[in-house]
């Protein structure tokens, strides 16, 4: 059985309910208010209150994300906060954008390193 996993940054996820597309302040609140990261978990509106979601570590580097793994790998780094909505959105399968499929694949591929 695999160990309990921890997240990057902090102690704390920022779960973020949503119906559709995640918004502008939604995650504007969140990421301004976060120093060094933050892991946040997109979820449907409705459904258990424990129930799980899309999880992003992401942490603020002089205007550029930088999006990390649950072991604490870097991941991918968006130039800017439309490219970090753009992500969002698209991984949680609430708008394409092919753009954003690429970067998820290159993602995806990382390699996991098990010990």
């Amino acid at each position: 059985m695999a160990d309990s996993v921890s997240i990057p940054y902090g102690d704390e996820v920022h779960a973020v309910d949503a119906s559709g597309r995640v918004t502008r302040v939604q995650l504007r609140g969140i990421l301004d208010n976060s120093e060094g990261g933050v892991s946040i978990c997109v979820r449907r509106d409705e459904g258990h209150e424990h129930r799980g979601g899309y999880f992003f570590h992401i942490r603020k580097i002089e205007g550029e994300y930088l999006f990390k793994t649950f072991d604490g790998r870097e991941a991918w780094i968006a130039n800017n906060f439309e490219d970090v909505i753009s992500f969002v959105n698209h991984v949680c399968g609430f708008e394409y954008d092919e753009d954003m499929w690429d970067k998820a694949q290159y993602v995806n591929m990382i390699e996991e390193s098990y010990e």
